[in-house]
C-alpha cells in the first residue's frame, strides 16, 4: 500500500475510535489547522515584503493575477499543512516522553496517522495496522 492510501486509510478510521481518543484527535486537528493558520500569517507577513509588496497599500487592478492567487492559495495549504505536522509531531513527542506511546507508536502516528491498536473499541482492535505488516 502506498503512503498515501495509507493516509487516507487511517483517517478513515477515526469513527472506529474510542470516544475519547476520536475526541483527542479531533481536537489535535483543530489545534493543528490553527498553528498552521498562524504560521502561514507570520511567514506571510515577513516574506511580502521581501518580495516587494508593501503590506499598507491595496495591490492596484494592474498588479493582480491569476498566478498571484494560485501562489497564495498553495502557500497558504503548504504552510498550513506544515503547521499541522508540526502540532501532530509535538503531541507524539508529548506522549512518548510520558510513557503513553512506545517509540514506534509515536513515529507512526506523525508520519503515517496510524493510530495506535489500544486506541480503537474494542470490536474494531484487530483493524489496527500491525508492526510485521509494515513496509
Amino acid at each position: 500500500m502506498n503512503y498515501l492510501q495509507e493516509i487516507f486509510r487511517n483517517y478513515a478510521h477515526t469513527s472506529l475510535l474510542q470516544k475519547k481518543y476520536k475526541t483527542l484527535t479531533g481536537w489535535i486537528g483543530v489545534f493543528g489547522s490553527l498553528f498552521g493558520v498562524f504560521l502561514t500569517c507570520v511567514v506571510g507577513f515577513h516574506l511580502l515584503p521581501v518580495l516587494g509588496i508593501d503590506l499598507d497599500k491595496p495591490v492596484s487592478p494592474e498588479n493582480r493575477s491569476i498566478w498571484g492567487l494560485l501562489f497564495g492559495i498553495s502557500g497558504f495549504l503548504i504552510i498550513t499543512i506544515i503547521g499541522l505536522f508540526i502540532s501532530i509531531s509535538v503531541f507524539s513527542y508529548f506522549m512518548y516522553a510520558t510513557g503513553k506511546f512506545t517509540k514506534s507508536e509515536a513515529k507512526h502516528y506523525s508520519l503515517r496517522s496510524r493510530y495506535p491498536k489500544y486506541w480503537y473499541k474494542e470490536e474494531f482492535k484487530y483493524l489496527a495496522s500491525s508492526e510485521e505488516n509494515e513496509s
